[in-house]
C-alpha cells in the first residue's frame, strides 16, 4: 500500500477527486504547498532519487503522489523516500524519523534501529546518521553500560637488554594428526612405540631475534610436564631465559609451572584480565604458522611431518 494510502487511513480523509485522489491529504498536511516545494528541490539535489523522480509516471516500483516520491523495497512494499536534507522552519525530518526510532524501540541500538527505519523510510546515508544519533543521545550514554571488562591501564612489557633472555609462549590450536612417537624419535624400539593424536602446537618465541621453538603436544599434555617439556627442547639448546610472557592459560597458571620457573630464576609475565591481547609477537607467529601449516594441506602434506621444515624457514 503507497505511503499516502496509509496516512488518509490514520488521519480519517476521504479520497480525493479521480484526477487527484491524494487532495484532501495535501491540502491537510501542506496547506500552502512549502513543504511540497522543499521535498522536490531537497530530492533533486541526490543523482539517484532525481532521475527517479524525473521518470515517468508508471514506472515499476516508483510512484509519485503530488510530487513527494514512493519506492518499493525489495519485499515489495511502498516505503516514502525520505532525504536527509530535507528540513523546513529548522527541522529536519530524518533527524526526527531518527529520534521517533529511538524512542520507538526503547532506546534501542544500532542494530534496531536499522531494522526500524527502513520499514517506514528508505533513505541512503542511514547507517552513519543512527550511528551519530546513538553515540549523542545523553540518555544512552548515562545509562547504558559496557559488556566488556573495564581496560585499566596498560602495563609496558619488559625490553628485552640482549638476546635470548625475552621469550612469548602460547598455545596454538591445529588440525588433529595422528603419529607414531618413532616419527620424532627414532630410537623407539617397534614394541614400545605408540600412536598419539597431535593437536596442539606450543610456540616458543624469543622477543629481541624471532626465533622461534615449535613444539607439538598432546591435549591431555599436563602442568607437570611442561617444564620437562621446555628443559627438553628449549632449554637444552639456549638454556633459561629471565623473562616469560604468556597468556592467561591454565597450564601456565598452574603451581607447578610457577614454581618450576621460581626455582630456575624465571620471572613470568602473564598478561592482564584488561588487556589478554598484549603480546603480539605471539599472534603475529602464529599467523605465519598457520599459514604455513594451510599451505602444507594444499600440497597434501600434514603439518606435524612438515614442522621441522616449517620452523626451518620461519627461523630464516
Amino acid at each position: 500500500m503507497p505511503v499516502t494510502n496509509m496516512a488518509k487511513i490514520y488521519l480519517d480523509l476521504e479520497d480525493g477527486p479521480e484526477e487527484d485522489p491524494n487532495f484532501h491529504l495535501i491540502v491537510h498536511v501542506d496547506k500552502d504547498g512549502r513543504m511540497r516545494n522543499a521535498y522536490i528541490a531537497c530530492i533533486r539535489i541526490y543523482p539517484m532519487w532525481s532521475q527517479l523522480h524525473n521518470a515517468p509516471q508508471g514506472k515499476k516500483g516508483v510512484n509519485k503522489d503530488n510530487g513527494f516520491l514512493s519506492k518499493q523495497n525489495e519485499k515489495g512494499e511502498w516505503r516514502l523516500v525520505l532525504p536527509s536534507t530535507f528540513d523546513m522552519n529548522g527541522k529536519n525530518y530524518l533527524e526526527a524519523a531518527t529520534k521517533e526510532a529511538h524512542d520507538a524501540t526503547a532506546y534501542g541500538g544500532v542494530e534496531k534501529m536499522l531494522k526500524w527505519l527502513p520499514d517506514k523510510f528508505l533513505c541512503q546515508p542511514f547507517s552513519r546518521l543512527i550511528k551519530e544519533y546513538v553515540v549523542s543521545c545523553d540518555t544512552c550514554q548515562r545509562t547504558k553500560y559496557s559488556n566488556k571488562p573495564p581496560l585499566g591501564q596498560v602495563t609496558i612489557l619488559h625490553v628485552a637488554a640482549r638476546g635470548w633472555t625475552d621469550i612469548t609462549m602460547d598455545f596454538l590450536k591445529m588440525s588433529p594428526v595422528f603419529s607414531y612417537c618413532s616419527t620424532f624419535y627414532p630410537n623407539i624400539p617397534l614394541e614400545d612405540d605408540n600412536m598419539i593424536c597431535f593437536s596442539t602446537l606450543w610456540t616458543i618465541v624469543y622477543k629481541q631475534s624471532g626465533f622461534m621453538f615449535l613444539i607439538p603436544v598432546s591435549d591431555n599434555l599436563r602442568a607437570e610436564k611442561c617444564p620437562d617439556t621446555f628443559d627438553t627442547h628449549v632449554a637444552s639448546v639456549i638454556g633459561y631465559p629471565y623473562y616469560i610472557v604468556f597468556d592467561r592459560d591454565t597450564l601456565f597458571m598452574s603451581d607447578h609451572f610457577k614454581d618450576w620457573a621460581a626455582r630456575k630464576g624465571i620471572k613470568l609475565e602473564p598478561s592482564t584480565a584488561c588487556h589478554p591481547q598484549m603480546d603480539c609477537q605471539s599472534e603475529i607467529a602464529n599467523k605465519a604458522i598457520l599459514q604455513a601449516a594451510r599451505g602444507c594441506k594444499v600440497e597434501g602434506n600434514k603439518w606435524l611431518h612438515k614442522l621441522s621444515e616449517i620452523q626451518l624457514k620461519l627461523n630464516s
